[in-house]
Protein backbone atom coordinates (compact mmCIF):
# COMPACT_ATOMS: atom_id res chain seq x y z
CA UNK A 1 0.00 0.00 0.00
CA UNK A 2 1.33 3.42 -0.91
CA UNK A 3 1.92 6.13 1.66
CA UNK A 4 -0.87 8.24 0.12
CA UNK A 5 -3.38 5.39 0.26
CA UNK A 6 -2.45 4.76 3.90
CA UNK A 7 -3.29 8.39 4.68
CA UNK A 8 0.31 9.45 5.18
CA UNK A 9 1.73 12.57 3.64
CA UNK A 10 4.98 12.18 1.82
CA UNK A 11 7.70 14.50 2.97
CA UNK A 12 10.03 15.93 0.38
CA UNK A 13 13.34 14.09 0.23
CA UNK A 14 15.83 15.70 2.60
CA UNK A 15 18.62 17.61 0.96
CA UNK A 16 21.90 15.84 1.67
CA UNK A 17 25.09 17.78 2.00
CA UNK A 18 28.65 16.79 2.79
CA UNK A 19 28.76 15.33 6.28
CA UNK A 20 24.98 15.16 6.53
CA UNK A 21 24.72 11.80 8.22
CA UNK A 22 25.31 9.02 5.71
CA UNK A 23 27.39 6.79 7.95
CA UNK A 24 28.91 3.41 7.37
CA UNK A 25 30.56 0.96 9.72
CA UNK A 26 33.50 -0.95 8.27
CA UNK A 27 34.37 -4.09 10.21
CA UNK A 28 37.36 -6.36 9.81
CA UNK A 29 36.98 -9.38 12.09
CA UNK A 30 39.35 -12.19 12.89
CA UNK A 31 42.52 -10.72 11.41
CA UNK A 32 45.52 -12.76 12.53
CA UNK A 33 49.06 -11.44 12.46
CA UNK A 34 52.27 -12.59 14.09
CA UNK A 35 54.19 -10.26 16.37
CA UNK A 36 56.55 -9.91 19.31
CA UNK A 37 54.44 -8.49 22.14
CA UNK A 38 54.36 -9.01 25.88
CA UNK A 39 55.68 -7.84 29.22
CA UNK A 40 58.46 -10.40 29.55
CA UNK A 41 61.41 -10.67 27.19
CA UNK A 42 60.67 -14.40 26.75
CA UNK A 43 57.21 -13.50 25.45
CA UNK A 44 58.68 -11.01 22.99
CA UNK A 45 61.55 -13.27 21.89
CA UNK A 46 59.40 -15.31 19.51
CA UNK A 47 56.50 -14.36 17.26
CA UNK A 48 53.06 -15.26 18.51
CA UNK A 49 49.62 -14.89 16.94
CA UNK A 50 47.77 -11.68 17.67
CA UNK A 51 44.12 -11.50 16.63
CA UNK A 52 42.60 -8.12 15.80
CA UNK A 53 39.03 -6.98 15.18
CA UNK A 54 38.59 -3.46 13.87
CA UNK A 55 35.43 -1.38 13.60
CA UNK A 56 35.56 2.02 11.91
CA UNK A 57 32.56 4.38 11.80
CA UNK A 58 32.83 6.80 8.89
CA UNK A 59 30.93 9.61 7.28
CA UNK A 60 30.14 8.01 3.93
CA UNK A 61 28.41 11.00 2.30
CA UNK A 62 31.11 11.67 -0.28
CA UNK A 63 31.77 7.98 -1.04
CA UNK A 64 28.07 7.23 -1.45
CA UNK A 65 27.73 10.02 -4.03
CA UNK A 66 30.96 9.43 -5.94
CA UNK A 67 31.15 5.61 -5.81
CA UNK A 68 34.93 6.13 -5.71
CA UNK A 69 37.31 4.23 -3.46
CA UNK A 70 39.34 7.40 -3.01
CA UNK A 71 36.37 8.86 -1.08
CA UNK A 72 35.85 5.78 1.10
CA UNK A 73 37.70 3.95 3.82
CA UNK A 74 39.68 1.26 2.02
CA UNK A 75 39.46 -1.93 4.08
CA UNK A 76 42.53 -3.31 2.28
CA UNK A 77 44.50 -0.40 3.72
CA UNK A 78 42.97 -0.97 7.15
CA UNK A 79 44.16 -4.58 6.99
CA UNK A 80 47.65 -3.47 5.95
CA UNK A 81 47.82 -0.88 8.74
CA UNK A 82 46.93 -3.48 11.38
CA UNK A 83 49.36 -6.03 9.96
CA UNK A 84 52.21 -3.55 9.75
CA UNK A 85 51.79 -2.43 13.35
CA UNK A 86 51.41 -5.94 14.80
CA UNK A 87 54.26 -7.48 12.78
CA UNK A 88 56.83 -4.69 12.79
CA UNK A 89 56.45 -2.99 16.16
CA UNK A 90 56.74 -4.43 19.66
CA UNK A 91 54.63 -3.50 22.68
CA UNK A 92 54.59 -4.62 26.28
CA UNK A 93 50.83 -4.13 26.61
CA UNK A 94 47.90 -4.95 24.35
CA UNK A 95 46.52 -1.52 25.27
CA UNK A 96 49.53 0.16 23.67
CA UNK A 97 49.18 -2.01 20.56
CA UNK A 98 45.47 -1.14 20.30
CA UNK A 99 46.22 2.56 20.69
CA UNK A 100 48.84 2.45 17.92
CA UNK A 101 46.26 0.92 15.58
CA UNK A 102 43.65 3.53 16.51
CA UNK A 103 46.18 6.36 16.06
CA UNK A 104 46.98 5.14 12.54
CA UNK A 105 43.34 4.72 11.49
CA UNK A 106 42.28 8.01 13.12
CA UNK A 107 44.15 10.10 10.56
CA UNK A 108 41.42 9.73 7.92
CA UNK A 109 39.11 12.77 7.91
CA UNK A 110 35.91 10.77 7.51
CA UNK A 111 36.54 8.60 10.60
CA UNK A 112 34.18 9.37 13.48
CA UNK A 113 34.75 6.38 15.76
CA UNK A 114 37.18 3.48 15.97
CA UNK A 115 36.95 0.35 18.09
CA UNK A 116 39.72 -2.22 18.15
CA UNK A 117 39.84 -5.55 19.96
CA UNK A 118 43.20 -7.29 20.38
CA UNK A 119 43.61 -10.89 21.57
CA UNK A 120 46.51 -13.22 22.40
CA UNK A 121 44.97 -16.62 21.60
CA UNK A 122 47.89 -18.79 22.68
CA UNK A 123 48.91 -17.13 25.93
CA UNK A 124 46.85 -19.37 28.26
CA UNK A 125 45.43 -22.84 27.88
CA UNK A 126 41.66 -22.47 27.73
CA UNK A 127 41.44 -18.67 28.02
CA UNK A 128 42.12 -15.85 25.58
CA UNK A 129 42.95 -12.41 26.96
CA UNK A 130 41.34 -9.59 25.00
CA UNK A 131 41.26 -5.85 25.35
CA UNK A 132 38.91 -3.44 23.61
CA UNK A 133 39.70 0.20 23.05
CA UNK A 134 37.44 2.85 21.53
CA UNK A 135 37.91 6.44 20.43
CA UNK A 136 35.15 8.84 19.31
CA UNK A 137 35.22 12.32 17.89
CA UNK A 138 33.17 14.85 19.85
CA UNK A 139 29.74 15.44 18.34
Amino acid sequence: MSAARAGLKRSPAPRRTEGSGDFVVVRLKGMRFWGHHGVGSAERSHAQPIDVDLEVHCDASRAARSDALTDAVDYHKLFEICGEIVAHRSFHLLEALARAIIDAVWRADCVREVTVRVRKPRLFDGATPEIEMRRQRPR
